[in-house]
């Protein structure tokens, strides 16, 4: 063993340099246990995922926590339908929904908005969507070891099944898109806006003035009848 610093000769349990004071590190060999462990891991996410992009997404969750996924920003729910992520479909539409309510309830003109979401949603999907199928692809192999831990056949077919793509995932996509399509135009054809509510009060006071004014020339014209009635008596009665 030597020093990585000054190259000079270092003896068992030395934790400084005695040429140069470099502080001793020494790499641990990682154990055959974690080893098997880490294939092992490896090997079910490849049963997961399936055939196709095995080495796509390995390659893609070894470089980190976040990476590029082309498919999820141009795809979005199709794409999550396709990796069977329904979850994340009914959290995206669901807050969708809460702002469609408040913009239709708000009255504001939601078409920059939209458009602002929808670029948001892609580009979130684009950056993160490789670590979200990584840790959903976890969780589903987590809760299949617990159903079948004991027979490792059914345990591969399980994730197998649970894992892979589906085209039917994206018509389940596709369906539940028409739906909020529906729903959100339910929310803007039936619930008022305050500023409906403002309108229908400024008609209800304008046609109330209306009322008053046309009120007010009525009786102003009854008062100069009578008025005309008593000068044509009082004259009268003086001739």
């Amino acid at each position: 063993m030597f020093c990585i610093k000054c190259g000079s000769d270092l003896e068992e349990g030395d934790n400084f340099c005695k040429a140069c004071g470099k502080k001793v590190t020494v790499k641990s060999e990682p154990s055959v246990e974690n080893i098997t462990q880490e294939k092992n891991e490896e090997h079910l996410l490849r049963l997961f995922i399936g055939e196709k992009k095995q080495d796509y997404y390995l390659q893609k969750w070894t470089k980190g926590k976040n990476s590029w996924n082309w498919a999820a920003f141009f795809l979005a729910f199709l794409w999550l339908g396709y990796r069977k992520m329904y979850k994340y479909i009914f959290l995206f539409l669901g807050i969708f929904l809460i702002i469609d309510l408040a913009v239709s309830i708000l009255g504001i003109d939601d078409t920059v908005l939209n458009n602002v979401i929808g670029i948001a949603v892609a580009v979130t999907l684009g950056i993160s969507g490789n670590n979200l199928y990584r840790q959903h692809a976890l969780k589903k192999i987590r809760e299949s070891m617990e159903m079948n831990n004991n027979d490792n056949d059914i345990l591969q077919e399980e994730i197998k099944i649970r894992g892979g793509g589906s085209w039917l995932g994206v018509l389940v996509a596709v369906g539940l898109l028409v739906g909020y399509v529906l729903i959100a135009l339910g929310i803007f054809t039936f619930i008022p806006t305050f500023n409906d509510h403002s309108e229908t009060k400024n008609v209800d006071s304008a046609i109330q003035q209306i009322a008053t004014t046309e009120k007010n020339k009525l009786i102003l014209k009854l008062k100069l009848l009578i008025l005309s009635k008593r000068t044509c008596r009082h004259l009268k009665m003086k001739i």
